[in-house]
């Protein structure tokens, strides 16, 4: 694009700041026109460019979609993410949100970005990891998972998975701790309370571990 033939006459580029993963460009009349810096990286426009605001607004609409998809591409590559986190990213980096939402509507009909997967997957690992129902239900809240997903994705853990894993955190946080001592039990009950474990399922397993403790004594 000549930009030169679109340019009002006297108006320029004066200077140009980045901030946030924008850039700016401050023109000769004392506006601004801002744009994903992605965008500017491609876009004909430097300090002492001419520049009109119609050519500008057209070149950042014919190139913002294709450079959204890239950039959420490049964002997916990385690691899995929910349809919110997506959206953030994009807004984030300057995308306008007609622009961001055009981007998470054609992600989703490739199956790149699918929240009932993500749920799956992201209790599967947080499970693994010694997190229990209530602290996978808070973190696929936050990252703006449906209700319905979420507990789809909750329902997929085994009894026997949760069984296990409650128990490996519960032997972590009670090492060195007497489980007869009231002080010590409570501390071992806040430590698994707070890793999502709920009151009934903590009570079970300690009690479970202080019996085993006290056949040990026998």
């Amino acid at each position: 694009m000549n930009n030169q033939n679109h340019a009002m006459p006297g108006l320029t580029v004066l200077s140009i700041s980045r901030r946030v993963g924008m850039n700016t460009l401050f023109l000769s009349d004392g506006s601004e026109l801002s744009l994903p810096h992605s965008l500017f990286l491609k876009c004909p426009w430097r300090t002492g460019s001419a520049i009109s605001p119609d050519a500008f607004h057209a070149w950042v609409a014919e190139h913002e979609y294709s450079s959204a998809l890239e950039r959420a591409g490049h964002s997916l590559s990385a690691r899995n993410r929910s349809k919110k986190e997506m959206k953030d990213t994009l807004l984030r980096a300057g995308y306008s949100e007609l622009c961001t939402l055009r981007v998470i509507d054609r992600l989703s009909k490739l199956g790149y970005l699918d929240d009932s997967v993500y749920a799956s997957s992201f209790a599967r690992q947080r499970s693994s990891l010694g997190y229990g129902e209530n602290r996978i239900r808070q973190e696929l809240r936050m990252k703006g998972i449906p209700e319905e997903e979420i507990q789809s994705a909750i329902e997929e853990l085994s009894g026997n998975v949760q069984n296990e894993t409650i128990r490996k955190a519960a032997e972590k946080a009670a090492r060195g701790k007497d489980l007869s001592s009231f002080k010590d039990r409570q501390r071992v009950k806040a430590a698994l309370a707070r890793r999502g474990f709920d009151f009934e399922s903590i009570d079970a397993v300690l009690t479970e571990m202080a019996g085993a403790m006290d056949e040990d004594f026998e």
